[in-house]
């Protein structure tokens, strides 16, 4: 028995769906890779530029002092 007699005429539409699938799977991956490298602040890496910043504009207000701001340069370098 061959196994083309167990073929319908609806098994291109299964490889079809199956290549629309494995296509946005792949389109949906890249899209994650391009967004995390163009806006790492957004996706939760880079933020110590952010604290840092903000840990500056604080001492320059005098929010804080010396010794606290070194210590938060040290925490967010580790």
């Amino acid at each position: 028995m061959h196994y083309y007699q167990f073929m319908n005429g609806n098994d291109w539409m299964v490889g079809i769906f199956g290549i629309v699938f494995w296509a946005l799977v792949f389109t949906a991956i890249v899209v994650l890779i391009i967004r995390l490298a163009k806006y790492p602040s957004e996706s939760g890496f880079g933020n110590n530029d952010k604290s840092i910043e903000i840990a500056k504009m604080r001492y320059a207000k005098g929010e804080i002092d010396k010794r606290e701001f070194e210590q938060i340069k040290k925490d967010l370098s580790e």
